[in-house]
Protein backbone atom coordinates (compact mmCIF):
# COMPACT_ATOMS: atom_id res chain seq x y z
CA UNK A 1 0.00 0.00 0.00
CA UNK A 2 1.37 3.49 -0.81
CA UNK A 3 -2.07 6.01 -0.41
CA UNK A 4 -3.93 5.18 2.62
CA UNK A 5 -7.43 7.51 2.79
CA UNK A 6 -9.88 7.77 5.91
CA UNK A 7 -13.09 9.52 5.63
CA UNK A 8 -15.13 10.73 8.35
CA UNK A 9 -18.29 9.60 6.75
CA UNK A 10 -17.55 6.01 6.63
CA UNK A 11 -15.31 5.42 9.82
CA UNK A 12 -15.45 1.23 9.14
CA UNK A 13 -13.52 1.48 5.89
CA UNK A 14 -10.09 2.73 5.07
CA UNK A 15 -9.55 3.38 1.46
CA UNK A 16 -6.14 2.77 -0.19
CA UNK A 17 -4.03 2.91 -3.69
CA UNK A 18 -1.02 0.91 -4.32
CA UNK A 19 0.58 3.42 -6.01
CA UNK A 20 0.45 7.68 -6.21
CA UNK A 21 -1.40 7.83 -9.66
CA UNK A 22 -3.90 10.10 -8.99
CA UNK A 23 -6.04 8.34 -12.20
CA UNK A 24 -5.83 5.19 -10.17
CA UNK A 25 -9.33 4.58 -8.25
CA UNK A 26 -9.21 3.88 -4.25
CA UNK A 27 -9.40 0.30 -3.31
CA UNK A 28 -11.32 -0.28 0.32
CA UNK A 29 -11.30 -1.96 3.04
CA UNK A 30 -14.21 -2.59 5.07
CA UNK A 31 -13.70 -2.98 8.94
CA UNK A 32 -17.49 -4.03 9.70
CA UNK A 33 -17.81 -7.33 11.62
CA UNK A 34 -20.47 -8.54 9.66
CA UNK A 35 -22.44 -11.79 10.72
CA UNK A 36 -25.42 -13.14 12.44
CA UNK A 37 -25.35 -11.57 16.58
CA UNK A 38 -22.73 -9.21 15.61
CA UNK A 39 -23.51 -5.26 16.39
CA UNK A 40 -21.39 -2.70 14.75
CA UNK A 41 -20.31 -0.11 17.43
CA UNK A 42 -18.84 3.38 16.99
CA UNK A 43 -15.48 2.89 18.09
CA UNK A 44 -15.55 6.02 20.54
CA UNK A 45 -17.78 3.35 22.81
CA UNK A 46 -14.48 1.08 23.09
CA UNK A 47 -12.98 1.47 26.60
CA UNK A 48 -9.17 1.65 26.46
CA UNK A 49 -6.62 1.21 28.84
CA UNK A 50 -3.35 3.77 28.82
CA UNK A 51 -0.75 1.36 28.22
CA UNK A 52 1.46 3.70 30.37
CA UNK A 53 0.66 5.67 33.10
CA UNK A 54 3.18 8.24 32.94
CA UNK A 55 5.70 9.41 29.41
CA UNK A 56 7.98 7.21 28.64
CA UNK A 57 11.88 8.27 28.85
CA UNK A 58 13.88 8.72 25.24
CA UNK A 59 17.66 8.41 25.32
CA UNK A 60 20.40 10.89 26.02
CA UNK A 61 20.96 10.60 22.13
CA UNK A 62 17.56 10.68 20.21
CA UNK A 63 16.65 13.49 22.94
CA UNK A 64 20.01 15.28 21.09
CA UNK A 65 18.74 14.63 17.49
CA UNK A 66 15.91 16.08 18.24
CA UNK A 67 16.72 19.39 20.14
CA UNK A 68 19.16 19.58 16.77
CA UNK A 69 16.20 19.83 14.66
CA UNK A 70 14.52 22.35 17.00
CA UNK A 71 14.99 25.02 14.15
CA UNK A 72 12.72 23.03 11.81
CA UNK A 73 9.88 22.85 14.16
CA UNK A 74 7.40 25.47 15.17
CA UNK A 75 8.42 27.34 18.46
CA UNK A 76 5.19 27.09 19.93
CA UNK A 77 5.96 22.68 20.30
CA UNK A 78 9.53 23.48 21.45
CA UNK A 79 8.86 23.28 25.14
CA UNK A 80 7.17 19.40 24.59
CA UNK A 81 10.59 18.64 22.85
CA UNK A 82 12.66 20.27 25.41
CA UNK A 83 10.84 18.64 28.31
CA UNK A 84 11.14 14.95 27.31
CA UNK A 85 12.04 13.16 29.78
CA UNK A 86 15.40 10.75 29.58
CA UNK A 87 16.40 7.81 30.87
CA UNK A 88 19.94 5.67 30.69
CA UNK A 89 17.78 2.74 30.54
CA UNK A 90 15.75 2.52 27.59
CA UNK A 91 15.01 0.08 25.06
CA UNK A 92 17.33 0.81 22.15
CA UNK A 93 20.32 1.70 23.93
CA UNK A 94 19.58 -2.02 25.85
CA UNK A 95 19.48 -3.38 22.90
CA UNK A 96 22.86 -1.40 21.62
CA UNK A 97 24.93 -2.79 24.87
CA UNK A 98 23.27 -6.39 23.99
CA UNK A 99 24.97 -5.81 20.77
CA UNK A 100 28.57 -4.90 22.24
CA UNK A 101 28.52 -7.84 24.64
CA UNK A 102 27.64 -10.25 21.72
CA UNK A 103 30.24 -8.77 19.45
CA UNK A 104 32.62 -8.85 22.66
CA UNK A 105 32.27 -12.84 22.97
CA UNK A 106 32.39 -13.40 19.77
CA UNK A 107 35.27 -11.30 18.54
CA UNK A 108 33.29 -9.14 15.69
CA UNK A 109 33.74 -5.00 15.91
Amino acid sequence: MRWLRFEKDSPFSIQFKENFNDLAEFCQIDLRNYGPGKDVQSLASVEQVPLYLSRRPISEAKKNDMTALLPYISPVHHKYFKSLPVSSNTRSQMISQDAETDNETTGLD
